[in-house]
């Protein structure tokens, strides 16, 4: 089966990564020239879980759930 992932950036290019190894067939979907060009360029060069952000009960659990598992 195959996995397309729309976008090249970290979280992108981790997904297709992870597809690949599992041995799926991936298409990684970029609109910028180069990988990792957009968003994860303009950050503070430091990657986080949300650990000191508070999880919103009012959200629902699925929110909090890695993609992989929805």
């Amino acid at each position: 089966m195959g996995v397309a992932v729309i976008g090249g950036g970290i979280v992108g290019c981790h997904m297709a990564c992870r597809f690949a190894k599992e041995g799926k067939e991936v298409f990684l979907l970029e609109k910028e020239k180069t990988l990792g060009e957009h968003t994860s360029t303009r950050n503070s060069g430091v990657i986080h879980g949300g650990i000191y952000y508070p999880q919103d009960p009012s959200k629902p659990d699925y929110v909090f759930e890695p993609a992989f598992n929805l």
